[in-house]
């Protein structure tokens, strides 16, 4: 910018002094110059993905996106994450990544929360780590999806514990933080976009409030950078909360999220005789939320299996999107490595995937990529066991790979 300044400067000033320094002289100078300097850094920028309606546009190709990927938690990273990811799954194109641990923690030597305005309440080593896992994403040409981890502010033990929702200083500190971490991203590439809070956890907020909390960080983030923001419902990204007062109303340029952690009993193989598909109990299938998914009785069979899945997402969410005209994204779903193929495992993913992908084009990101160390398998794609091994979930891979693949 200096440069281009001091060569407007020095061809239009002295034009200026020539005509007496007249005052629309001195007003074309001022265009001229402000002109030059949002240009040039407008050139500066990055091209993010856009929201339009529907779809997520790719402003740098003015093509139409379709983000699936897995997630990163960012206490787990390694360093070879990004060329295994590549190597591994070389068609996923973006990563949910959990980086900010924002009043996640109680112990806050663990806690990325401090007391800086100056360091936009974030510790600087944070950042840093942050930074790093980004670096290794944008060398390996994938998008990032910068996401706020906040236990506590988010409200699980309020009023116990503050939060975002009852706190107006816990509030303003959050936003304060996302401002300084969307300008600090502002000039980085494929920075696809920035998650608010997972996940609003109040069971006793209601729904237009978390979605005033939510507007509030999507201007904040949209102050400082184009790139879109995700939101999700109250508690917990639970689909069937899908409602009217949840839609941010003053900004388009945003993707709704949920999570699709669904039959939780077969996913967890808990018990691990649960098969599918399968009919099981409306309680097993929707456990603690029977009171709302279970008109016919917490007893009541329910047959799941693809077809359940395409009409519970078609009946919350599917129909919502084509009312709103809004996109979709499923931020975590997947079923543990315990559940063997015998019971199902494979065949729920790829169903899973034909469901999301090709009946409904919802964005999504599996859970997850890999854990802290430990014996046995949960969720995840790349496990370290206790002796220092690094072994690979090759049979989930094998499908999201499928699922991954552009097809013509």
């Amino acid at each position: 910018i200096s440069v281009e300044f001091s060569v407007v400067l020095s061809q239009s000033f002295p034009r200026a002094l020539q005509h007496s320094m007249e005052l629309r002289d001195l007003l074309a100078l001022c265009f001229m110059i402000m002109q030059t300097i949002s240009l040039t850094t407008e050139q500066q920028l990055p091209k993010r993905l856009r929201v339009q309606g529907e779809h997520i546009i790719d402003m740098t190709t003015n093509q139409t996106v379709y983000l699936q990927g897995v997630n990163w938690f960012i206490s787990y990273y390694h360093s070879t994450d990004g060329a295994d990811l590549s190597r591994l799954l070389p068609h996923a194109n973006v990563v949910r990544l959990i980086g900010l641990l924002w009043d996640n923690k109680l112990d806050h030597h663990l806690d990325c929360r401090n007391n800086n305005a100056s360091q936009g309440f974030l510790k600087p080593s944070c950042l840093e780590r942050l930074d790093i896992a980004v670096r290794d994403l944008i060398q390996h040409d994938k998008w990032v999806i910068i996401t706020a981890r906040a236990e506590y502010a988010a409200g699980e033990d309020w009023p116990k514990h503050p939060d975002v929702f009852h706190n107006d200083t816990l509030k303003q500190q959050y936003y304060t933080m996302w401002a300084f971490v969307a300008e600090h991203y502002s000039t980085w590439p494929k920075i696809a976009a920035y998650e608010i809070m997972s996940e609003p956890r109040s069971k006793i907020v209601k729904q237009d409030k978390v979605a005033a909390f939510m507007n509030g960080g999507c201007k904040v983030v949209h102050q400082h950078d184009t790139a879109p923001c995700i939101v999700g419902p109250t508690p917990y990204y639970k689909l069937w909360q899908y409602n009217s007062t949840m839609l941010l109303l003053d900004d388009t340029n945003v993707i709704y999220t949920f999570d699709m952690f669904l039959p939780k009993h077969f996913i967890t193989a808990n018990p691990p005789s649960t098969t599918y598909p399968s009919s099981m109990s409306c309680s097993s299938v929707y456990p603690g939320w029977a009171h709302l998914m279970c008109p016919n009785g917490r007893h009541a069979t329910i047959h799941v299996d693809k077809d359940w899945m395409r009409k519970l997402l078609e009946n919350h969410v599917v129909n919502w999107r084509k009312k709103y005209k809004v996109p979709l994204m499923v931020d975590q779903w997947g079923v543990k490595h315990e559940v063997s193929a015998a019971h199902g495992r494979y065949k729920y993913a790829n169903d899973m995937i034909v469901v999301l992908s090709e009946h409904f084009k919802i964005h999504h990101t599996y859970w997850t990529w890999r854990t802290y160390t430990k014996s046995s398998w949960g969720f995840e794609l790349v496990h370290l066991n206790p002796s220092g091994e690094t072994q690979y979930d090759y049979g989930m891979l094998k499908v999201l790979n499928r699922s991954t693949t552009p097809r013509g």
